[in-house]
């Protein structure tokens, strides 16, 4: 896997995090392996975020163990060697996946503001604790409709800027198959980022789907997925905001750079 990210110069990997219980104490499961992942790559000059997510547990009932495992996972970049961290945790939570969400209303409202509450307490631990470890988390591109508004500490605002306003670093899941779509997915949170000196991720998906199957490259030749990533990089990479492409997921994208790989070999082509 890190000779495939060198190979294909990636530079970034977020890798999930699992919890196990101990005694009732939250601790990361098969810690040996993780450190000794994290340190392989770093002699490869790739970070590595530690990713964590499911679309309740952001909720007020879940807040306490979410913290307590979040607990866990700084006790455990802290037993790293010296000058080697985990560059940040990332959360890929899905709260609209929840009834709760979907109920609208009151219940969607108490959702989201769950949701900026629990980020504001994990911010707050990580800067005390470890302050060289971002806080980061994966949004949908529609977060910044006005009907996902909110008052949160007397300000009004749509949810992705909330959101943005408490990370270090938002990517936004654009997961469209074209340059122009892609930037417009991106285009608010970006400009948002630029006025309150933050950072946006656009990601990209990969992985095969039943239905939606326009949102994913897969099906389509790699040669699709490079072109889009190169054409991204060319009208966005002076962007102070723009942080770079994240893609969606190991698994399938090997298969898409490889053979991309392939046929560059066969065609004398770089």
């Amino acid at each position: 896997m890190l000779d495939f990210c060198v190979r294909h110069g990636i530079s970034h990997m977020d890798v999930h995090v699992i919890m196990d219980t101990r005694d009732g104490q939250y601790i990361v499961r098969n810690p040996d392996l993780l450190k000794i992942l994290i340190v392989s790559a770093h002699e490869k000059s790739i970070s590595v975020g530690a990713l964590r997510g499911d679309p309740r547990m952001f909720f007020r009932e879940n807040q306490e163990a979410s913290i307590k495992q979040l607990e866990a996972l700084v006790a455990f970049e802290k037993t790293l060697p010296e000058g080697i961290h985990l560059s940040a945790v990332k959360y890929d939570v899905e709260p609209y996946a929840t009834p709760e969400w979907k109920a609208g209303g009151e219940d969607r409202e108490q959702v989201m503001r769950d949701y900026v509450a629990f980020l504001h307490k994990a911010q707050s631990l990580i800067r005390e604790e470890v302050p060289h470890m971002q806080l980061t988390v994966d949004i949908p591109f529609w977060w910044d409709t006005e009907d996902l508004s909110l008052e949160v500490a007397g300000e009004e605002k749509v949810l992705s800027k909330h959101v943005q306003d408490v990370t270090d670093c938002v990517t936004v899941m654009s997961y469209r198959r074209k340059t122009e779509r892609i930037q417009e997915c991106v285009q608010d949170e970006m400009k948002y980022a630029d006025e309150i000196g933050k950072t946006v991720f656009l990601a990209l998906e990969t992985t095969p789907l039943k239905e939606d199957k326009h949102i994913s490259f897969w099906g389509t030749p790699p040669e699709n997925l490079l072109r889009v990533a190169q054409d991204i990089q060319s009208r966005l990479g002076s962007e102070k905001s723009y942080g770079g492409i994240m893609l969606h997921s190991y698994g399938s994208l090997t298969r898409y750079l490889e053979s991309a790989s392939e046929n560059s070999k066969r065609t004398g082509s770089e």
